[in-house]
């Protein structure tokens, strides 16, 4: 199921304000290099959301969804959301939450 273009920039201004808040730097780490920390890891993350928005604002919604994942997996990765929390993110706002 596709996100909604308005959801998808929800969910990145969400980690826009984490990411900020741990006055983390944006970064583009080069994709032919292993991490050498999670904090780098954080940093590339971080620098992707703009261009997840840019993404949406092409219409190039499945490229941004799957950006968008990259960074879910990264912050997971890091400990600074879980699993259940991304769903959330991701949960258009007239479903109904399964609380079983």
């Amino acid at each position: 199921m596709t996100m909604k273009p308005e959801k998808i920039l929800e969910a990145v201004k969400i980690y826009q304000k984490l990411f900020g808040e741990m006055g983390i730097e944006k970064i583009d780490y080069p994709h032919d290099k292993l991490l050498k920390n999670k904090r780098l890891g954080l940093s590339h993350c971080y620098g992707m959301l703009d261009k997840i928005v840019t993404f949406v604002n092409e219409g190039r919604i499945g490229k941004a969804e799957r950006w968008l994942a990259f960074v879910q997996c990264g912050s997971w990765f890091c400990r600074r959301y879980k699993i259940e929390n991304f769903m959330d993110h991701n949960r258009p706002e007239d479903s109904i939450r399964d609380v079983s």
